[in-house]
């Protein structure tokens, strides 16, 4: 450009020597004569034409710099448009020539050489969208003011994107449309974004409700407070119904709890702490106080580290509270029920796993107070563990309401390891879901009674003299072991058996004697018998024995035999030696009868042969007497 404008400069300086030449020889020029102002002229017309070769190429020189310039700024907006994924365009009037920034080819996949316009763009969309598109193209230029609506786009990769087209027409002063210009912008990520934020907030929204709480955001600097609806609702108010400011949450405040919860607050902020927790109270609308339970966080703070806002939640404890308080009044009876009892005292705290034993019920265990844990290990682990699953299974319906109380009979183990008896009896307290928050009883030493009921239920079922079965536990053994038999198929032995000329033995050596021999029998004959084996004392001289699960008939003779043989050895009582001998009769299940009744007359029957054939002997019932 340079060499240009200086050749420029040069011809026009020769081309004024030429025309002076002319114009001398002419006449209209200056001549000879006039040579200074010849060359005067010569000079001026000189630097004219190196003046206007200097100013066209300064003009040029700035021009090459300003469109630079121009097409760094293009590049930037360029950059610009790709981080941003968006595009401009613009229509001119009459509305018909359309001109695209490369954002938009981005935007839409699209080459360079591809048309800008309409159609193209209509070919990734929707054909409701392309309508709505239309329309806004076609009324704006007439309307004015712009347009923005969201539609998704396919690109050619299949892949799906959402855009948000934004118009808006320009006017001259006149008010006429001189054109349309408007953006194209990629919000995929942005809608993405909006919908999880969305699920966010509809999440902290179901968690609050479930849990009841209301949420509340106070910014320090203004004081302006925002309150949840059920803020307003745990108070009785609709939402919305007390101004959103921090005094008016002030001025909900129980007067005695105001300095407190305010100064708690103030020392969070000043301390740089960033959560707090108070238990206040405030007043319902009725007139009423709520105890509430107020924790916040501070989550904003300006450079120099002072807080700008707090967010936090309220919570309703009254019912908490009230339960509390009957906890406290529970527990000033249960000390003086203590001082006053002799049974052992129990506080179980089940949510927090702690547990209080007054003296007495540590030593009713043999510990001294400092030996046994405060914790419900203590118990447990000392619970008989035979009885353990029992004492569980109650605890379990009483915490689950299937029964009104909690009472159980078990057995306990001491320090030293005896065992004894106890009643254990307690009641609960339980939350408004029915969860036991804390139970409570007494421990009581029920050993005596125990077993004197245990004597008692002995006595029933046993003989005083030999302490063997009597008849009534002999035949409810004998059902069951019939019932099991026909199940299973096994065979079992009913035995009877009488000692010989016992009668002679009580009339010669007397009764007392008669009954120690009875008692040294009963001793034998237990010393002959299987675990499983019933020996039991029908009255008299008169036994009976239940052999169940034999393998074969013989079995039951084999079990007689050795019966037989335990008498071969005298009664040695004192100085007197009394020799005794016994017959016995066998009856099995199922080859001599299926009931009770039935073996025992096979029995009867066969002891009955036994003695008529000289007795000291045994003898198996024959099916086919009668």
């Amino acid at each position: 450009m340079k060499r240009r404008l200086c050749f420029l400069a040069l011809t026009a300086s020769l081309a004024l020597e030429v025309l002076l030449e002319i114009g001398a020889r002419e006449g209209w020029a200056p001549t000879a004569g006039s040579s200074e102002r010849v060359a005067s002229l010569r000079l001026a017309l000189s630097l004219s034409a190196l003046g206007l070769a200097g100013f066209l190429w300064f003009r040029s020189d700035r021009a090459q710099k300003g469109q630079k310039r121009i097409e760094a700024l293009l590049e930037d907006a360029d950059r610009a448009e790709a981080q941003v994924r968006l595009g401009t365009w613009s229509l001119d009037p009459p509305f018909r020539q359309t001109r695209w920034s490369r954002g938009i080819r981005r935007l839409l996949d699209l080459p360079p050489e591809a048309p800008a316009g309409e159609e193209t763009l209509c070919t990734r969309m929707a054909p409701q969208d392309v309508a709505t598109l239309r329309k806004h193209e076609e009324t704006l230029p007439l309307r004015g003011g712009s347009f923005h609506f969201e539609h998704p786009i396919r690109l050619p990769d299949g892949s799906d994107r959402v855009v948000r087209a934004i118009g808006e027409a320009l006017e001259d002063p006149t008010g006429r449309v001189t054109r349309l210009f408007g953006t194209l912008q990629d919000v995929t990520e942005l809608r993405a974004l909006g919908s999880e934020l969305e699920s966010s907030r509809q999440r902290l929204q179901f968690a609050l409700e479930g849990a009841q709480d209301g949420l509340w955001d106070w910014d320090l600097v203004t004081g302006e407070t925002y309150f949840s609806p059920r803020y307003y609702t745990m108070l009785g108010y609709e939402p919305g119904e007390f101004p959103g400011t921090s005094e008016a949450w002030k001025a909900l405040l129980h007067p005695e709890d105001r300095e407190e919860v305010l100064r708690t607050i103030a020392e969070r902020l000043v301390t740089g702490e960033s959560q707090h927790r108070v238990t206040f109270r405030a007043r319902h609308k009725d007139g009423s106080w709520r105890w509430i339970l107020g924790r916040g966080l501070v989550v904003g703070r300006d450079e120099e580290g002072n807080p700008l806002r707090m967010v936090g939640t309220n919570s309703d404890i009254t019912e908490l509270k009230e339960t509390e308080h009957r906890l406290r009044e529970s527990e000033e009876r249960w000390q003086l029920a203590i001082q006053g009892t002799d049974e052992g005292i129990w506080d179980w705290d089940i949510p927090n796993r702690k547990a209080f034993f007054s003296h007495r019920f540590k030593a009713m265990l043999g510990y001294a107070p400092e030996e046994l844990e405060d914790v419900p290990r203590s118990c447990l682990d000392r619970i008989h563990p035979e009885d353990l699953p029992l004492v569980a299974r109650t605890l379990s319906d009483y915490f689950n309401h299937r029964r009104e109380d909690y009472r159980v009979e078990h057995r306990m183990v001491r320090k030293d390891g005896k065992v004894f008896w106890v009643l254990a009896r307690g009641q609960g307290l339980f939350d408004t879901a029915g969860r036991p928050l804390r139970i409570a009883g007494s421990l009581q030493d029920i050993t005596d009674r125990r077993n004197h009921e245990e004597t008692i239920a002995h006595q029933a079922t046993h003989d005083a003299l030999t302490g063997l079965p009597n008849r009534p536990l002999f035949l409810d053994r004998l059902d069951q072991a019939l019932a099991r038999a026909e199940r299973t198929g096994e065979r079992l032995g009913v035995l009877f058996m009488d000692l010989d000329h016992f009668k002679e033995i009580n009339d010669h050596l007397g009764h007392l004697v008669g009954d120690r021999i009875l008692a040294e029998v009963a001793l034998r004959l237990k010393e002959t018998l299987r675990a499983q084996d019933t020996v039991a004392r029908m009255g008299g001289d008169e036994f009976t024995f239940l052999l169940p699960g034999l393998g074969r008939p013989e079995d039951a003779e084999r079990a007689a035999g050795r019966i037989l043989e335990a008498f071969r050895a005298p009664f040695v009582l004192e100085d007197t030696a009394v020799s005794v001998t016994a017959s016995l009769g066998i009856a099995l299940f199922p080859e001599h009868g299926t009931g009770t009744l039935d073996l025992m007359r096979r029995a009867d029957l066969a002891l009955y042969q036994a003695k008529s054939r000289g007795r000291n002997r045994y003898e198996t019932a024959n099916p086919f007497a009668e």
